[in-house]
């Protein structure tokens, strides 16, 4: 957190410029995958599922939760947010490793259901991190 802090320093970049363009790249894809039903374009021929997101993977462990914890720890103390993290993390392991069970009680329409209703949850995201990080740079 602390190399994070300093890359954004050097580079100039505030949490709300991450806010708005994070938010942006997240209601674009939330929008397509409303739409057209895919947030990105897969492999011609091959099905990959509706619970492979190919944004899933960054949001659990990569760039965006680097992002989020950099943020965070402007608002929260850092033991905060690293219990809250590791908390996290291990949820999200409970929900992947019984991720087989959970999609065979759903069925494909279920998990149509469930995957439309988190585009949507995904678009409401992407709207508040938008307004809060233009609210942000216009109270600079």
């Amino acid at each position: 957190m602390a190399i994070g802090q300093f890359v954004l320093i050097a580079l100039g970049i505030t949490g709300d410029d991450f806010l708005v363009a994070g938010g942006l790249l997240l209601l674009t894809l939330s929008v397509k995958d409303i739409a057209i039903g895919k947030m990105v374009e897969g492999t011609a021929g091959r099905d990959h599922g509706a619970g492979i997101v190919p944004i899933g993977t960054p949001l659990v462990a990569g760039p965006a939760t680097l992002t989020t914890l950099l943020l965070l720890v402007d608002q929260y103390s850092a033991f905060m947010v690293l219990i809250s993290f590791v908390l996290n993390m291990a949820i999200a392991w409970a929900v992947f490793h019984q991720a087989e069970r959970v999609t065979g009680l759903l069925g494909q329409g279920g998990q149509l259901a469930v995957t439309k209703i988190a585009s949507l949850l995904l678009a409401a995201i992407a709207v508040r991190m938008i307004r809060q990080g233009i609210t942000g740079i216009i109270a600079l």
